[in-house]
C-alpha cells in the first residue's frame, strides 16, 4: 500500500480506496504509481491486454468483497480509465 501523499497530487483522492485500487492497477499493469494519474488510460497509456483487464477485476472482487459480475459494463467508461477505476469501486463500495 502507498504511504505518501502523491496519490492526491495526481487526481486520485488520499482515501483508502483510491490508494488500494491505484496499487492493485500499479501491480498488474506493472508501472510505478508516479506514473499513474485519473485520465491514465489502461489499455493505451498502459498497454493493457483484455487478460489484465480481467485479472484486474479479480483483484478488486476480492480486496474489496464485492461482485462485478453482477454489474452492468457500461457505457460509461468506468473501465478505460484509472480514475473511472476508481470512481467506480467507491460507487460499489460505498465511498
Amino acid at each position: 500500500m502507498f504511504g505518501d501523499d502523491n496519490d492526491y497530487q495526481n487526481g486520485l483522492g488520499d482515501d483508502a480506496v483510491s490508494r488500494e485500487v491505484v496499487y492493485i492497477i500499479c501491480e498488474q499493469y506493472g508501472v510505478d504509481r508516479t506514473d499513474v494519474y485519473r485520465e491514465t488510460d489502461l489499455s493505451i497509456d498502459l498497454n493493457g491486454s483484455v487478460q489484465d483487464l480481467e485479472n484486474l477485476k479479480t483483484k478488486i472482487e476480492t480486496l474489496f468483497d464485492i461482485s462485478l459480475d453482477d454489474q452492468p459494463s457500461g457505457a460509461g467508461g468506468e473501465w478505460e480509465t484509472v480514475g473511472g477505476v476508481v470512481d467506480y469501486v467507491k460507487s460499489l463500495v460505498g465511498e
